[in-house]
């Protein structure tokens, strides 16, 4: 709801840029420049994939989802793909052992969360609402590669580290798109 109402005042494309970068400052902050440097040195091309992945079009995704869409469809989709995609796609490279009981436990939490938002779901019917749940499963699934593809950067780093590089280099990577999709002017910098 609260990114609803962040949507409402700023441009999604836009909105990514400055959470992104806002986020990865306070994170280097925590963490210092020696990690996310080493990090850098030792898989560049990994990590702005990752970055790519995680930040870029996930947020971009997920925020214009979000605004052509109902909160509570958005949140069964991003909360209920999430789980499921992070299992296919471990499976798929290699980060996870397939278990019965924890893929009952997914499709028991999917189906638990469209029961618990049901009552906001009004997808209404046309092409923007489609769009923009199309928008929100590309951003989650993008997600879940970018973290799949994330766990053996994080084999020997702090995960605070490497967050902070995904966001800042996520934000950097968007922002030449939020500039010619969106042209945010002074009044998208008040909103901010």
């Amino acid at each position: 709801i609260a990114m609803k109402l962040a949507l409402a005042e700023v441009p999604p494309f836009s909105f990514t840029v400055a959470r992104s970068v806002v986020a990865g400052a306070a994170m280097l902050a925590i963490s210092g420049t020696a990690g996310p440097l080493e990090l850098l040195r030792r898989a560049p091309g990994r990590m702005l994939a990752v970055a790519l992945l995680t930040n870029t079009l996930t947020y971009a995704g997920l925020y214009w989802g979000t605004a052509r869409t109902s909160t509570g469809l958005a949140a069964i989709v991003n909360n209920a793909l999430m789980p499921l995609g992070l299992f296919a796609l471990g499976l798929a490279f290699g980060e996870e052992a397939f278990s019965r009981r924890r893929l009952v436990g997914i499709a028991l939490g999917a189906a638990g969360l469209a029961l618990l938002f049901a009552p906001q779901t009004t997808p209404a019917g046309d092409a923007a609402s489609f769009a923009g749940l199309l928008a929100l499963a590309g951003g989650t699934l993008a997600y879940c590669l970018g973290s799949v593809w994330s766990r053996p950067l994080l084999r020997g780093a702090s995960p605070v580290a490497l967050g902070a590089l995904q966001m800042l280099a996520g934000g950097v990577l968007m922002a030449p798109f939020a500039w010619l999709a969106e042209r945010p002017d002074a009044g998208v910098l008040a909103a901010l």
